[in-house]
């Protein structure tokens, strides 16, 4: 069977307006198309299968959605959606939606399913979508499915995008997509296999290439400059990382100008997959992550490497009120909150004790990687640490020890305090309030950044993470050197309580 080339997802958006038009001469040739064009779409695309029964709308859905929840989708079950009417799949970050409609026979039942919710925040892929009507949403990407009389082993497609904004974003799209097929090939991995792989909180992307042939992997980052900022600070903390001998992935080749990295893959052995897969190695892989810190911190930082100022610091706690706060009331902060907020936060930071070291920022268990088949200190490898900065040696450890995606095994986190301690030849008492101090701030910052995620582009799921980092929060202000910032935080900030939470998602819908 001949696959589709590597620029089809381009040739594909390319098709506004009924222009384009495909034909598959067998189900695995549909279930290509539909794997290699899954990695371009965002939460708040919309995909409307229309076409008879049999024409390939099931077919074509689950590929999709198989492609887009990676290594997941292999063996998730995807039932029809015929009698439930709708599915849902939780990707990282957002959700996908297969809904059915066939049995509908009005708007109002589309109404009642929350489809209209849907078409905002989740990748939503609608079979049967006639009966939409007026629900049909704005940026609504059809694609039209048949049975040719001549050959019914074959099936067409034809795509039409309707309006103006999804033809801008199909554009786009088709643009973005050529840069990333040109830059593959002339990386010398043309031909490979593309996979989507989780992203992060942030604009950028990732996909897994793979050689058909000989089996092997990269990475590659999509991060258009314009949504991420140049690639200069993650290759040069990719530099400092290596000639530590440290496991940040090696750069098989760059674009800086467009935002473009293939890098060593890594695997897919996450902290957070592998203490849920084996809870026995939870210990073990966090005691080197400490013995890393430890050891990163005895080295020079990189030269021209950006201070994480208490200025900095203190701007980023008054998210919590700009985003977490206004979220909540509907109203903007007050400035004197704000203002009384910083100054705390900066006088607090600027007591802390102890050089400037480098900080990966978010070093935390969706970031570190176990490879165990490595020795050492390599045995972790890094990953999101474009952001690295100088501040005290505490921030890191904060991350990974008051984690806002998971909870540590009882007890865990109280050895790793102590680890950290003998290691580093701080006393347990200085360490707790260095802990104490940045941890207010980061997780007040992860209140504020949460909300803005949920608010502001949709990603509602964040809300859910609110109160585990609130308990890290509470945690952190029961020291005694921080009673006047913990005063402040109760005195003007309400605890992510139920009502709060449906508050937030309700400023988000």
């Amino acid at each position: 069977m001949t696959l589709p080339p590597a620029n089809y997802g381009g040739r594909f958006l390319r098709a506004r307006l009924g222009t384009e038009k495909r034909c598959f001469k067998s189900q695995e040739e549909m279930e290509s198309f539909a794997h290699d064009i899954a990695p371009l779409f965002d939460p708040g695309d919309n995909l409307l299968l229309s076409g008879p029964i049999g024409s390939g709308k099931s077919v074509f859905a689950r590929a999709f959605m198989r492609a887009r929840l990676g290594d997941r989708g292999k063996n998730e079950d995807m039932p029809s959606p015929t009698y439930t009417l709708v599915q849902t799949y939780e990707a990282d970050g957002y959700d996908i939606w297969h809904a059915d409609l066939y049995r509908l026979t009005s708007v109002r039942e589309v109404t009642e399913l929350g489809l209209e919710q849907a078409f905002d925040s989740a990748i939503c892929l609608v079979e049967w979508p006639e009966i939409l009507g007026k629900l049909e949403p704005r940026n609504a990407i059809w694609l039209t499915f048949s049975i040719p009389p001549e050959d019914d082993s074959q099936r067409n497609l034809q795509v039409q995008s309707r309006g103006k904004f999804a033809g801008a974003r199909a554009q786009a799209r088709m643009d973005r997509d050529q840069q990333l097929t040109r830059f593959i090939a002339d990386s010398g991995w043309g031909g490979a296999t593309r996979l989507n792989l989780a992203g992060d909180a942030s604009f950028r992307r990732y996909e897994r290439l793979v050689r058909a042939v000989t089996g092997d992997c990269c990475v590659l980052m999509d991060a258009p400059v314009s949504s991420c900022g140049p690639l200069a600070p993650f290759l040069k903390v990719t530099s400092f990382l290596r000639q530590l001998k440290l496991s940040a992935p090696f750069i098989i080749a760059s674009d800086e100008h467009k935002g473009l990295l293939l890098l060593e893959d890594l695997g897919d052995d996450l902290f957070a997959r592998v203490a849920v897969r084996d809870p026995g190695a939870e210990t073990q892989m966090y005691e080197v992550a400490i013995d890393l810190l430890v050891e990163i911190a005895s080295h020079p930082v990189p030269d021209d490497l950006p201070d994480y100022s208490p200025g900095m610091q203190s701007e980023l706690a008054a998210m919590s009120l700009e985003w977490y706060l206004s979220g909540i009331s509907g109203e903007p902060a007050e400035r004197q909150l704000v203002t009384t907020l910083r100054n705390l936060i900066e006088e607090l930071i600027g007591e802390l004790n102890g050089p400037g070291v480098f900080a990966h920022r978010d070093y935390h268990a969706e970031n570190l990687l176990w490879l165990p088949q490595r020795s050492g200190l390599a045995r972790i490898g890094l990953l999101d640490y474009q952001d690295g900065a100088i501040a005290n040696r505490a921030y890191d450890l904060v991350s990974l020890i008051e984690d806002a995606r998971r909870d540590l095994a009882p007890g865990l986190r109280e050895y790793l305090l102590r680890r950290y301690s003998d290691l580093a030849g701080v006393s347990e008492a200085e360490l707790e309030r260095q802990v104490a101090i940045c941890g207010a701030q980061r997780n007040l910052r992860i209140l504020g950044i949460f909300a803005r995620l949920a608010i502001r582009d949709g990603k509602t799921d964040y809300i859910n993470l609110l109160p585990r980092v609130w308990q890290h929060l509470a945690k952190d202000l029961a020291h005694p050197d921080l009673a006047r910032l913990r005063e402040f935080v109760e005195r003007c900030l309400p605890a992510p309580e139920t009502p709060i939470l449906q508050r937030l998602r309700e400023a988000a819908a």
